[in-house]
């Protein structure tokens, strides 16, 4: 990783690609980085950022549900799931917030 003024970057086949960190976006003051972490590479068209995230335990299909009382909807484009609602990720804002792009964040 480097470090700089803007966000941090990792090289991925060349490429240097800004990261997001899950927990950061959920409210936490700082990630705390793991060797178990595992890092999604998110695209938008031919952007491309990296989500640092703590797990990834299972990919789901997308079942439309409605937002639950109280919920935040800063990066989230739609709700999945039945009794237990789960965020649906606004990738293309996550990759503009990664890429410092604040008119299409």
């Amino acid at each position: 990783m480097e470090k700089g003024g803007g966000p941090p970057v990792i090289s991925v086949g060349g490429r240097l690609l800004p990261v997001l960190f899950g927990e950061v976006l959920l409210g936490a003051a700082e990630a705390l980085l793991r060797p178990q972490d595992q890092l999604l590479v998110l695209q938008a068209g031919a952007r491309q950022a990296l989500l640092w995230v703590s797990a990834v335990e299972d990919l789901r299909p997308c079942q439309p549900a409605a937002a639950p009382p109280g919920a935040a909807a800063d990066l989230v484009a739609a709700w999945s799931g039945g009794d237990e609602p789960l965020a649906v990720l606004d990738v293309p804002r996550a990759v503009a917030l990664a890429l410092g792009d604040p008119e299409e964040a």
